[in-house]
């Protein structure tokens, strides 16, 4: 072989090299921003634990492990203030009513705060009034007296008196004329067991104080 045509060859396979080296660095330099791409991009499958009502849930009612289901969501979809799944709110009072999968807040739940200014040895309690058009008069800081009566007949007494309200019925809560118009009040603990008596077997109503 020439010298020339020795050259020829070696001119061309650098040539090929050359070229076949460019288009493998343009394929890893499109595949790293691919790549980088990619990780900046959130799982689209990613979701977070919420706490949930697993049935409709009326204001009043203590939370126990029927209540609440524990659901993935969609981060976007969490709303602020949350509960923390890995401290279900057993035992806890809703403060209004609740649908069917609603994420559980803060703000659904009776706060100790709510108690502040009642003084020391105060409980909330709650009444379910059997007259809603009673309760919707209501304001938060109003006294009431809560009265009982027989359903059967027969007189009614005063079951615990001048006992302040917390938390009145909201107009869907007043709506329900079978279950009752549910009134957080605040007392102390002895009352609060007089009045949970009461409840089981009497109509409970309310009257407001001047």
């Amino acid at each position: 072989m020439s010298s020339s045509r020795v050259q020829a060859f070696r001119r061309d396979l650098r040539h090929t090299l050359l070229a076949r080296r460019r288009l493998l660095a343009a394929i890893f330099a499109a595949l790293a921003v691919a790549a980088a791409v990619q990780a900046a991009r959130p799982a689209p499958d990613a979701t977070q634990p919420v706490v949930t009502a697993a049935v409709d849930l009326r204001a009043g009612d203590v939370l126990g492990p029927d209540d609440v289901a524990i659901v993935e969501a969609e981060p976007e979809l969490v709303p602020e203030g949350a509960l923390d799944p890995a401290d279900p709110p057993y035992g806890r009072t809703l403060a209004g009513p609740v649908r069917a999968g609603e994420p559980l807040t803060d703000v659904r739940l009776v706060q100790s705060e709510l108690l502040a200014g009642f003084g020391p040895g105060m409980v909330l309690s709650t009444v379910r009034v059997a007259d809603p058009a009673a309760a919707t008069l209501l304001e938060p800081g109003d006294r009431v007296d809560v009265v009982g009566s027989d359903p059967r007949g027969g007189g009614a007494a005063v079951v615990a008196s001048d006992v302040g309200v917390v938390i009145p019925p909201t107009a869907n809560d007043s709506a329900a004329l079978g279950d009752g118009a549910p009134v957080v009040l605040a007392m102390d603990q002895s009352t609060a067991l007089v009045l949970a008596d009461a409840s089981v077997s009497q109509q409970l109503t309310v009257l407001l104080r001047e």
